[in-house]
């Protein structure tokens, strides 16, 4: 294959080719932040039964969480940091600014 890794996983592991492309495509840290809360919280919270407090709780941290996200990357970004809305955060606890 000689440097081929495509071609290699193709012929080996053609089941894999979606994951392969998913992990060799760039991402933004505003994607991978909104892949952390879908695993984390999304995914974890539909995989164990709860009570209706603990599902309103998590549900209550996903919007919270996406409401950080949409504060510091705006999907126009190219996933860095807003550096007008940070300075003006500067000092202020980030849990009181997301809640």
């Amino acid at each position: 294959y000689q440097g081929k890794l495509e071609a290699m996983i193709h012929d080996l592991f053609p089941q894999l080719m979606d994951e392969f492309y998913a992990a060799s495509r760039k991402v933004t840290e505003r994607e991978v932040l909104e892949r952390v809360i879908q695993l984390d919280l999304v995914d974890e919270s539909t995989n164990i039964e709860m009570s209706e407090e603990d599902e309103a709780w998590i549900e209550r941290r996903i919007n919270a969480a996406r409401s950080c996200l949409d504060n510091f990357y705006t999907p126009s970004d190219e996933g860095t940091q807003n550096p007008s809305k940070q300075d003006h955060l500067e000092g202020i606890k980030s849990g009181k600014r997301c809640e």
